[in-house]
């Protein structure tokens, strides 16, 4: 089934990014907790102590020519979420949204594509 093979794929690069990328200067890897079912790695999301880190590198991986991108705005900051909540802060919710990146994850990534990335991140990671 094409599901399966799809979600195997992300699986796969996802196991990689996690084996490659503990112990970095990283605040957060993705965790499953116990219990859960397993994700289908739609996205693999790595977070940064601080914004300015998360900026440096998502500039320096796309001088790599390696899309990464943020990850989401939080709602309440949108231009309906102001109309409807007001003023309301939610920091916690606000630092997440401000050091979240997205990684490439998507099946028929070959190894060789997963490697570069790999390499790439753990260099960025020491230069940041």
């Amino acid at each position: 089934d094409q599901i399966d093979r799809i979600n195997k794929d992300r699986e796969h690069i996802a196991s990689e990014y996690a084996k490659s990328l503990t112990g970095t200067v990283l605040k957060q890897l993705p965790v499953i907790p116990k219990g859960m079912t397993r994700p289908n790695w739609h996205i693999y999301a790595i977070r940064f102590q601080k914004k300015e880190l998360r900026d440096k590198f998502l500039k320096k991986m796309r001088e790599k020519h390696i899309e990464v991108s943020t990850h989401y705005v939080p709602l309440h900051g949108s231009p309906m979420g102001r109309k409807i909540a007001g003023k309301i802060r939610l920091p916690v919710t606000e630092e997440v949204g401000e050091t979240l990146v997205r990684m490439p994850i998507y099946a028929g990534m070959t190894e060789r594509e997963l490697e570069y990335v790999i390499t790439a991140t753990k260099k960025v990671l020491k230069t940041i």
